[in-house]
Formats: C-alpha cells, structure tokens, sequence
C-alpha cells in the first residue's frame, strides 16, 4: 500500500485498512510515501498504559516496509550506487578545511574541526556498542551540540529521530517503546525520561574525546536518515522517514543556509553539503 502525503487523508478520515482513525492509530511515510497503516495495538503498543512496553513490533515492521521499498527503488534505473548522506560533507571537509560550516550565537565550527569532532563522537557510540541501522533520538534545540550529533550519528551508522515537543508524554513512551533507540541525547542539565535508553547529556563544546575514525557503514536505498514524528490533528502518531537516496536527490537542488529544522532535514544538509555556511537562528 503506497500513497502520497497528498492523497493519504481520505483514506485515513475513512479508517485505512478497518482501523479506526483515534489516538491510537499511527501511520508511516517513507519519503513523503503513506507505506504503512495501523494500530499501535495490533502490534503489541499501548500508549494508554502507564508504560509502554518495549516490542519488537514497529521495528519488524518498518525493517519489512524499507526492504520492499528498497527492492522497488533498486529495480527502477535510478543512477549510480549510493553514497551515505554525509559524504558531500566530508569531501568539502578535507578540501576546504578552514571554510566556515555552522555559526550560533556568535560562535563557528569550521569544516575541519565539525569533521573531526563528528568523527570523534561517532567512534565513541560505535565503540560503545552502536549497531548499524540503530535510532538515536536527538531531545536537542537548535546549537552547535545538535549539528555535530547528528552528523555523528550518520557517521556511525544510525539514524536520528526526532519528536515534535509538544507530544504529550504517553505518546511519547509510545515512541520510545516503538522505535527503541539505542541512545537519547538531551542538552546538558535538561531532564531525562524514566523509561529512556542511554542518555549523553550534550554541551556546546565537544567533548574530550580520543581522535579516530569511524568504521564506515553502507547504505542501500532503504536506508533511513532521519525520522520525524508528530500528532496529526486527529490524534494519530505520523511518523516520517526520510531515507539517504531521497535526502541525497533533494541536495542535489541545492538550498540556502536558513536554520535547520526537525520536519525538514534537508534545510540541515543542503548547506553542509554544498561548502556554504549553516547559520542557526535561536529560537525567541
């Protein structure tokens, strides 16, 4: 089942597939593509419960969706094999190194010192025991701590997730027992969730951390970078992925250097990816 963003809301006012559409009923797009549908419920989620439970269900099932959607894409003549998403990046980083990357509040990184300091945390989480394929969920505002994380995320091999603030927190354990990251990572001295997994507390300057290289992860078309969940105006979690084969055709656009953020990826990378400078904003 496969419908645009566009064409997926009389289908979800009419209960996709039997469901009823209420707040606990979730739905799935990849690339702006309505893949999946269904209760929270069905695979073993209650957000109404004091705690969710952790499960394997919505992983199994995005695991499932991703690799048909990945076998589509892969039959279709789409171009060349993929390159991770990071990888414009890295090429500007070591050709340009003193470029200016990202600016706040009157601080920068350049190139090569947002490069390095990625790298860095991105050997410490593989070291650590990070998986391929992983989620870490970024609780961060827009900072210099936020860019380099979720650039060291990609690096390692994961992918970030990130929550609309305002998801009441029911929905949010909901969250956390669907997709069960491996990491949690808040600014420093913010509070964490009881039912959370590891947590890295996170300060604008990078941590001490011993300089290496990551190991380097291949993707595929099904590869997902990034995920985005909010409430719809009817109560259900719409979750959204964004994989590296379609961040990395949006790059290829080009943009401009507006702050980045959470419902739309590609204002973090567009940037980052074409040598130009990231400038954040600070929320009011």
């Amino acid at each position: 089942m496969c419908a645009s963003k566009a064409g997926s809301e009389e289908m979800m006012a009419n209960g996709e597939r039997g469901f009823s559409i209420d707040d606990n009923f979730f739905v799935l797009y990849v690339d702006d593509q309505l893949l999946y549908a269904a209760s929270q419920q069905n695979i073993g989620i209650d957000h109404r419960a004091d705690e969710a439970r952790p499960v394997s269900g919505l992983a199994a099932h995005l695991t499932a969706v991703l690799r048909a959607y990945a076998l589509a894409w892969n039959a279709s003549a789409h171009g060349a094999p993929l390159a991770p998403l990071q990888r414009r990046f890295e090429i500007i980083a070591r050709t340009n190194p003193g470029a200016t990357a990202v600016s706040f509040k009157g601080r920068a990184l350049t190139y090569g010192e947002l490069d390095e300091q990625a790298d860095e945390l991105a050997l410490y989480l593989q070291r650590d025991g990070l998986l391929p394929g992983s989620f870490c969920m970024l609780r961060l505002e827009p900072s210099l701590a936020q860019v380099r994380v979720m650039l060291a995320v990609l690096k390692a091999g994961a992918a970030c997730l990130q929550c609309d603030p305002a998801l009441p927190r029911q929905r949010m354990a909901a969250v956390l027992a669907m997709f069960r990251p491996a990491v949690l990572f808040v600014r420093d001295g913010a509070e964490s969730d009881s039912g959370a997994p590891r947590t890295i507390r996170c300060h604008e300057e990078a941590a001490l951390l011993p300089y290496g290289w990551p190991d380097e992860v291949p993707v595929d078309a099904a590869t997902p970078a990034h995920v985005f969940v909010s409430l719809s105006d009817r109560g259900c979690l719409c979750i959204s992925v964004r994989t590296h084969q379609a961040l990395g055709a949006q790059l290829e656009k080009g943009g401009s250097g507006r702050s980045p953020t959470a419902t739309d990826p590609a204002s973090f990378w567009r940037p980052l990816s074409a040598g130009a400078s990231l400038t954040i904003v600070s929320r009011p």
